[in-house]
C-alpha cells in the first residue's frame, strides 16, 4: 500500500466546522502537543510535582521572587529549595490577583488589599489608617490660639511619609483663646499624628502641628497657618477581586464596580466619586499604556487616557473571566498590534481577543473558536523552544474540579 502524506494543521485547532469540513490544515483536537508554524507537532514536556498539597490557587512571578497563594495565605516560594515562607494572610480563600506598578508590588483578593513597596519585602496594607483609637480634645490654658470655635482633625503619617484619610474629633471653644489638648491615644511609635485646625470661627482645616504618636497625650499651641487639609473625604481604597495600576493611579474591582485612587495618592479614593458602575460582575481589569480595560457582562470596555473620564465599549463579545494577561506587542504580528507596545489578551466567547494600547480590540480566531460564557480561567505567555503561546487554563464556575486548558500560538 502506498503511504498517503496528510497536510499538516498549520491553522491548529477548529471547533466550530463540521467533522466533514473542517478546513484545511486544522483539527478538532490536540491534547498536550505543540503545533508549530509550520503544521509539525511537537509533544510537550512534563512536568514534576515540587511542593505537594492541596490548596493551591495562584502563583506570580517577580523580579524579586516568586509569591503563591494557598489556602488564603501569600507565601514567598525559593526557587532552589521550593520551602514557602508565609508573608501575610489574606483573610479569605477568594481567588487573588497581582500587578506592579511603578515599581511596586500590589495583590489582594475580595478580603484584602496589599503592597510591597520597591525598596522593602515585607507586604504592607494598602492605605493608611487612622488611630485604632481617636483621642479627646478640650481646651487648655496655654497656647498661642486665638480666641473663638475650632473645629479639630487628625490625621496619621506612617513611617513612608504617607498620610491617612482626616478624621475630626471635635470642637472647642476658646472664649480667651490659649491652646488644646489631645488626650486618651495610643502610643504608636514609628508614626506621625498630624493636626488640622479652623481658623477661629472659620470652617476650613488647615495643618497646626506635626508631633510624634508614641505621646498619650499633646497641647496643641500654634494657630493653622499650615497647608489645607488634602485627605479631606478619602478613604482607604477598598480590597476587589483585580487590581491594576494606571498613569499614577491603582484601579481595584470588586463585584460590578471599579475603584480608583486619587492622582499622586495612590492608596486612597474619595467614596464620593472615584468609581464606575458596570454590569454584571466584572470580568477582567487590564491596563495598558492607552487606558484601562474592562471587562463585564455586556462585553469589554475601555477608559481613555490618565484620567477615568470617559468610557467606550470596544466589543459586545463577553470575556472569559480572569482570563487577561499583557503581552508585549513585539512578540505579533505588527499587522495585528500595529506597535511594540503592551497588548491585552484575554479568552472569550469568541475565541482570543487582543485589545491595542489605543484601545482598539482585535478577534483572533472567531471562526474556529467558542468559549462558554460562565468559564473562568488564568492566562500566561510563554516561550518555549522558540514557541510563542498564551495558555488558559479554564475551569466551569458551577463545577468544581473540572478544567481544560486552551492556548494559542502567537501570530
Amino acid at each position: 500500500m502506498k503511504p498517503v502524506k496528510l497536510p499538516l494543521p498549520a491553522r491548529g485547532l477548529d471547533l466550530l466546522s463540521d467533522e466533514t469540513g473542517l478546513v484545511e490544515g486544522s483539527v478538532r483536537r490536540a491534547e498536550n502537543v505543540d503545533i508549530r508554524r509550520n503544521g509539525s507537532f511537537a509533544r510537550r514536556p512534563g512536568y514534576e510535582v515540587v511542593v505537594p498539597g492541596a490548596g493551591f490557587q495562584a502563583i506570580h512571578k517577580t523580579a524579586r521572587g516568586v509569591l503563591v497563594v494557598r489556602n488564603g495565605k501569600v507565601y514567598a516560594l525559593d526557587i532552589d529549595s521550593y520551602t514557602p515562607t508565609l508573608l501575610c494572610e489574606l483573610g479569605s480563600e477568594d481567588p487573588a490577583d497581582f500587578t506592579e506598578h511603578n515599581g511596586h508590588l500590589y495583590f489582594g483578593n475580595a478580603a484584602s488589599l496589599w503592597w510591597v513597596p520597591a525598596d522593602e519585602t515585607a507586604p504592607r496594607r494598602v492605605g493608611v489608617g487612622l488611630p485604632a483609637t481617636l483621642p479627646s480634645v478640650e481646651a487648655h490654658a496655654s497656647g498661642a490660639l486665638l480666641a473663638g470655635r475650632y473645629t479639630v482633625a487628625i490625621s496619621r503619617v506612617d513611617d513612608r511619609g504617607e498620610e491617612s484619610p482626616t478624621k475630626v474629633v471635635g470642637r472647642i471653644d476658646l472664649p480667651a483663646g490659649g491652646g488644646l489638648r489631645l488626650y486618651g491615644m495610643v502610643p504608636d511609635v514609628g508614626a506621625t499624628l498630624r493636626v488640622y485646625l479652623t481658623p477661629p470661627d472659620g470652617d476650613a482645616l488647615y495643618l497646626s502641628e506635626s508631633f510624634s504618636a508614641a505621646f498619650s497625650e499633646f497641647i496643641v499651641s500654634r494657630p493653622p497657618d499650615g497647608a489645607i487639609r488634602s485627605t479631606q473625604h478619602l478613604a482607604p481604597l477598598p480590597a476587589g477581586d483585580f487590581v491594576r495600576g494606571h498613569a499614577g493611579r491603582i484601579y481595584v474591582a470588586r463585584g460590578d464596580t471599579v475603584f480608583f485612587s486619587e492622582p499622586l495618592r495612590p492608596h486612597l479614593h474619595d467614596p464620593r466619586h472615584n468609581f464606575i458602575k458596570f454590569v454584571g460582575m466584572i470580568r477582567f481589569l487590564e491596563a495598558v499604556a492607552g487606558g484601562v480595560f474592562v471587562g463585564d457582562d455586556r462585553g469589554v470596555w475601555f477608559l481613555p487616557g490618565n484620567e477615568p473620564e470617559q468610557i467606550r465599549r470596544v466589543t459586545a463579545v463577553r470575556a472569559t473571566r480572569r482570563s487577561s494577561v499583557l503581552v508585549s506587542g513585539a512578540h505579533f504580528d505588527k499587522n495585528i498590534t500595529q506597535s511594540d507596545q503592551e497588548c491585552a489578551v484575554w479568552l472569550s466567547e469568541e475565541g482570543y481577543m487582543l485589545g491595542r494600547f489605543t484601545g482598539d480590540v482585535v478577534s483572533l480566531h472567531p471562526e474556529r473558536v467558542r468559549v462558554a460564557a460562565a468559564l473562568e480561567g488564568r492566562s500566561r505567555f510563554i516561550v518555549r523552544e522558540g514557541v510563542k503561546q498564551i495558555i488558559t487554563l479554564t475551569a466551569a464556575t458551577t463545577a468544581p474540579g473540572f478544567g481544560i486548558a486552551t492556548d494559542t500560538t502567537s501570530q
